[in-house]
């Protein structure tokens, strides 16, 4: 359960998106089903009523912002006997909505005064309850900036200032379940949130654990430890701001380079080539230089020693017949031309089932997955799907574009109008054959 004194907005988006496919609009994304939802604004005067700045019998309270064109609403009424007051407003699920509180429908009372910050709300697709004091001020708390650069991630296309939400996550509001989102204020990739924290956090300097998420979701979360906070007292201006850039990849700080999408190409028979593949990346933009490989076998991907097969430095290997009924992995370590540290961690993929020994009949028993055109305009056709069960295609810089799941079906044709010109990955997924891979160019 929650601190009872921790104040902060709630904010939830559910985006709900279908990946619509057909023989003529396979692979597009549409958003439906936008509803309207009910939120309960909660606005507690305890502290203004305290030092005589607010009058329940005489003065009034309403909520001005974007939803009403900034003409404020009707009066807030109390909740119960409580100081609490509060105003239902329906508004559409998925927008963001600015807004402040105020006194006699007056701004100059308005919280925040002298061009403070508007609060900021994102709509979830349910119905919610936003809680806050008025101007935020409770004696009881301190509070907490949090700020987080999206810089790299906007230009890798890693995180998209329409469509996407960055959240924060952690102990202090049930690990993102209220998901708690940032804001991009200043119109500068910097993203932040406000949070009031309980002056126990002073007292006994607990560590505050959180991480950022895209999305709201574990799957986008960041790939570093989980971070910690600490919060300080505020006496004499002190401000407690904690900045810090999404996975740490700030391009002015040297970082090794790294890799992934690291995938087995080919066809899993004896006498067939077969092509480690991957996609290499560098946040101070340093260039691939000479990136180590390596093939591996083993009897099973959990041999905890396996065996080097020698001499093959390449990113083609040839299957041999020494190789018939064990699993292949291939390793890349990846090299920058330049900048230090200019070498990274390496990253290792083993196949998802055991070389045959039957040329030209791949793992599965069935002809390889073919694909065609190459460079592709506006349409691709894959064939020999019997045991693939899901397909995702991603870009160069690992952005999922389109899947398809529960595929039932030898042949597909995916519509690829709307994609970038450049190159992209085709992801297949099977239970009897693990995961492959292939390359392809959009025109």
């Amino acid at each position: 359960m929650k601190n009872s004194t921790l104040i902060k907005t709630r904010t939830f988006l559910a985006i709900l998106m279908f990946a619509v496919f057909s023989s003529a609009v396979s692979g597009q994304i549409k958003t439906v089903n936008v509803p309207s939802v009910i939120i309960t604004f909660q606005v507690d005067m305890t502290y203004r009523i305290a030092n005589g700045a607010f009058n329940p019998f005489t003065d009034s309270l309403d909520l001005p912002g974007t939803m009403n064109g900034w003409a404020g609403t009707p009066r807030l009424t109390p909740v119960g006997s409580s100081k609490v007051y509060e105003y239902v407003y329906t508004l559409d699920s998925n927008t963001v909505v600015q807004y402040k509180y105020r006194i006699n429908g007056n701004m100059a009372t308005a919280e925040f005064p002298n061009g403070g910050p508007n609060r900021m709300y994102r709509v979830p697709n349910h119905p919610d309850t936003v809680k806050c004091f008025y101007n935020d001020y409770n004696p009881a708390t301190v509070p907490m900036t949090f700020k987080c650069n999206m810089s790299y991630q906007l230009k890798m296309g890693r995180f998209d200032k329409v469509n996407d939400y960055l959240d924060f996550a952690s102990e202090v509001n049930n690990w993102g379940a209220d998901y708690d989102v940032l804001f991009d204020r200043g119109n500068d990739s910097i993203y932040e949130f406000n949070i009031n924290v309980d002056t126990s956090y002073i007292v006994n300097q607990p560590k505050i654990q959180y991480k950022y998420r895209i999305n709201g979701d574990w799957q986008n979360a960041e790939s570093v430890p989980n971070r910690i906070a600490r919060v300080q007292d505020t006496i004499g201006g002190f401000k407690n701001v904690i900045e810090v850039w999404y996975n740490d990849q700030d391009p002015a700080i040297p970082a090794a380079p790294f890799v992934y999408n690291v995938a087995i190409q080919g066809n899993l028979s004896v006498g067939q080539t077969i092509t480690g593949s991957y996609t290499y990346e560098d946040v101070n933009s340093d260039p691939e230089g000479i990136s180590i490989y390596r093939w591996f076998t083993a009897d099973s991907t959990t041999q905890v020693i396996p065996d080097t097969i020698p001499g093959i430095l390449a990113v083609n290997y040839v299957v041999a017949a020494a190789d018939s009924g064990k699993y292949i992995a291939f390793q890349v370590m990846p090299v920058a031309a330049s900048g230090i540290p200019a070498m990274g961690d390496p990253v290792r993929i083993w196949s998802g089932v055991k070389v045959v020994n039957t040329i030209g009949i791949d793992e599965t028993g069935h002809n390889p997955v073919r694909f065609y055109p190459n460079p592709v305009s506006d349409f691709i056709t894959l064939e020999n799907l019997i045991s693939v069960e899901k397909i995702e295609i991603f870009s160069l810089v690992g952005q999922n574009v389109f899947t398809l799941n529960n595929i039932n079906t030898e042949k597909i044709t995916i519509n690829t109008s709307s994609l970038k010109a450049g190159l992209y990955f085709i992801k297949f997924y099977s239970s009897a054959a693990g995961t492959s891979a292939v390359k392809f160019i959009k025109n």
